[in-house]
């Protein structure tokens, strides 16, 4: 982003705070936190009612789709209600969501801590898989009912697996049917789905460093945006990406499940995970088929999916 948006942006999200707390005083200057598909994160310090106060301002980034303040209104619902589930995590409080000419802005509470992609020295290495696995295996725990007003998707793990067979099976190219024939020896049961975040990598996952008790206790979950409801393997694959060496590791697969079930994960397997990493290589293969300028994002989804789909074979 050039310093005129940055500059241009900051005064956005100055006034969307003052929509939503006009009695607050900004103090300092807004600061650039990061971004991602759908939002540029600022953050800024300010006082409230005499206390001082971090806050977070998202802002929607430019041609976000038309559905955008419908996300972020579900995302705000999420977030109250998954707060007082009893995780054992934080999560941010949102104060408001505030127009803007983008769609919804969402203004919450600055968790503490880094991002575990900035805070993590060799000496640490085991956080690139011990962190999200206590995350997942928290979440993954929770009684789906609680949030089904909320959170959508298949009912049970076998079914969500089903529904991706069956958009790999309508294509008709070899090596999209090679995936499908291997997902389908290896599905996982038709049990109840569990709540999915979707996207517990480093930058949604802040670490508080205080010296009382373990890291796990000052670990917080941000971006919410995607959560449904699904397989648990699911959430282990975004993770492992289907990578040769998973989190950097040739074991990291291994290293995930073992730290997964250790802090009371689901029953899920190595094939369950990998099943779930096809599946991802295979959606996207899909989208860019049907796409009338998507054949160079195709060849390199379906030489991914081969790669994946040679390796597991072996293993």
């Amino acid at each position: 982003m050039s310093r005129r948006h940055r500059s241009r942006a900051a005064g956005v999200v100055r006034g969307v705070l003052r929509e939503l707390l006009p009695d607050a005083e900004v103090v300092g200057r807004a600061s650039f936190v990061g971004e991602g598909v759908t939002y540029r994160t600022w953050a800024l310090h300010c006082v409230h009612e005499g206390v001082d106060t971090e806050l977070v301002v998202r802002l929607p980034r430019r041609r976000v789709d038309a559905a955008q303040p419908a996300r972020a209104r579900r995302e705000a619902a999420l977030l109250a209600r998954v707060a007082v589930l009893g995780l054992p995590f934080a999560v941010p409080r949102v104060l408001g969501l505030v127009e803007v000419p983008e769609g919804l802005a969402m203004v919450q509470t600055r968790c503490s801590g880094g991002p575990l992609s900035g805070l993590l020295p060799d000496a640490l290495e085991g956080l690139r898989w011990t962190m999200p696995a206590f995350a997942a295996a928290a979440l993954h725990r929770v009684d789906p009912t609680r949030l089904s007003d909320l959170v959508s998707g298949p009912a049970t793990r076998a079914e969500h697996v089903r529904e991706d067979l069956a958009a790999l099976r309508g294509v008709g190219h070899a090596v999209l049917d090679e995936a499908a024939d291997w997902i389908e020896a290896h599905l996982p049961p038709p049990t109840s789905s569990c709540v999915l975040h979707l996207d517990l990598l480093p930058q949604n996952l802040l670490v508080a460093w205080l010296d009382e008790g373990p890291l796990e206790t000052h670990l917080s979950v941000i971006d919410w945006e995607q959560a449904e409801l699904g397989d648990p393997a699911l959430d282990l694959a975004v993770l492992t990406g289907g990578a040769r060496r998973p989190l950097g590791r040739p074991d990291g697969l291994d290293r995930l499940l073992e730290a997964y079930h250790a802090y009371g994960g689901q029953p899920v397997t190595r094939a369950q995970v990998h099943v779930q990493e096809l599946a991802m290589f295979g959606r996207g293969a899909v989208g860019a088929l049907a796409s009338t300028d998507g054949a160079q994002d195709a060849e390199v989804y379906v030489n991914r999916l081969r790669g994946l789909l040679r390796r597991v074979r072996d293993a």
